[in-house]
């Protein structure tokens, strides 16, 4: 079973007599107000802590993103080059390849079609007026 009265708590939606009055009812908020309170005593306890400690963290911190921007990536730069250079070899080879006499052919009947649908409709136009 869960309940939200630990999170209206924790809102200060309700007070803290309602809340200990819930307690002595609810096992699932009473366990998990025990595991809150442990957790919270972690933070109690006081440590001991070099006074360098924080340079060399830092210092490591610095030595690490120096390191890290003096490499330079050659796997993206060779990719690249081969993209170009399978670019430029596929030019080659479909420019050798290309018929322009087919792109002129093809231009051509384009054209005539062009003529002949405007003879036709120029055609059927002037049987029109005549009639």
């Amino acid at each position: 079973m869960s309940c939200n009265i630990i999170s209206q708590y924790i809102d200060l939606k309700i007070s803290e007599e309602e809340f200990e009055r819930h307690l002595a009812t609810c096992e699932y908020c009473r366990k998990m107000n025990d595991k809150i309170n442990q957790t919270l005593s972690i933070l109690d306890i006081e440590t001991n802590v070099p006074g360098d400690l924080a340079k060399k963290i830092l210092s490591e911190k610095d030595k690490k993103i120096i390191n890290k921007t003096k490499k330079v990536d050659f796997s993206m730069i060779l990719q690249i080059a081969a993209v170009v250079i399978a670019g430029v070899f596929l030019g080659i080879v479909l420019g050798k390849n290309s018929n322009p006499s087919l792109l002129m052919s093809k231009e051509s009947k384009k054209q005539k079609s062009l003529i002949e649908y405007r003879e036709i409709h120029h055609f059927n136009t002037n049987q029109n007026l005549f009639n």
